[in-house]
């Protein structure tokens, strides 16, 4: 699976972003005692929701390229149970935060907000057109360049 230009710098502003979260989960805990122990666990909620998001970013990206793809047509019950697995995966990650203690429920929520935060600084900072327009177009160009290479 080719992930286009777009979908590796998405996955790239996640991991910075969750590094950033992390980074400041250091800073805040260090004014106890303990931080060692305080931090890991909204370090391991950080990086749970930042891999799901990771995730996310690689299922929308195949969802478009089967949408794309013009010679099959791609049902719609398909695209509805593509983003309701999305949904259900969301819920599962944070129901694992609420239920285990070595999680921290906030870390995950920083680690899911990176998405959306990635998105907007593509879109503001990275300079590309970043509709789903031109997401899909880059996609077809990207298959067809791989087609001429084999």
């Amino acid at each position: 699976m080719m992930l286009s230009n777009i979908s590796n710098r998405m996955i790239i502003a996640i991991c910075v972003l969750a590094i950033v979260a992390v980074a400041g989960s250091i800073v805040f805990y260090s004014v106890s005692d303990n931080y060692i122990i305080d931090f890991i666990p909204f370090a391991a909620g950080a990086a749970l929701g930042a891999a799901l998001n990771i995730l996310k970013v690689i299922m929308i990206r195949r969802i478009v390229n089967k949408v794309t793809n013009v010679e099959k047509p791609v049902s719609p019950l398909y695209i509805q149970g593509q983003f309701f697995l999305r949904f259900i995966l969301t819920i599962v990650v944070l129901a694992l935060a609420i239920f285990f203690d070595f999680i921290n429920l906030i870390g995950v929520v920083a680690g899911l907000l990176t998405m959306p935060i990635a998105g907007y600084a593509m879109s503001f900072l990275g300079g590309k057109e970043t509709t789903p327009q031109h997401i899909a177009s880059e996609d077809v160009i990207d298959e067809k360049v791989d087609e001429e290479e084999k």
